[in-house]
């Protein structure tokens, strides 16, 4: 049986809360399979895979490979777009000058 994910917003919204990478984290601790997670979350199976290779870090000198839920959130954070009040105003003038 194949099973075909679609992603709404909610789906796109899940794995990307602070609180679903600490879920995440402690199942990988228990020894879950990124596809056992997923199903829990909601989301897709390749949503928790890029989530785990997001936050995953080395330990003790680089012999241990971990999934750390604050490294993935930075990690997430870093990469989000940082939009600047000035950049809100030349967006305002330039839609206010085309109507």
């Amino acid at each position: 049986m194949t099973t075909h994910y679609t992603a709404n917003e909610a789906q796109k919204r899940t794995a990307s809360t602070f609180e679903c990478r600490v879920l995440i984290q402690t199942r990988l601790k228990d020894g879950w399979s990124p596809n056992r997670i997923a199903k829990e979350i909601g989301c897709a199976p390749n949503t928790v895979r890029n989530e785990i290779k997001r936050g995953t870090v080395s330990l003790y000198k680089g012999n241990i490979l971990r999934y750390k839920a604050t490294a993935g959130q930075d990690a997430y954070k870093a990469k989000s777009p940082v939009i600047s009040a000035d950049t809100m105003t030349f967006s305002r003038n330039l839609t206010s000058s085309l109507l």
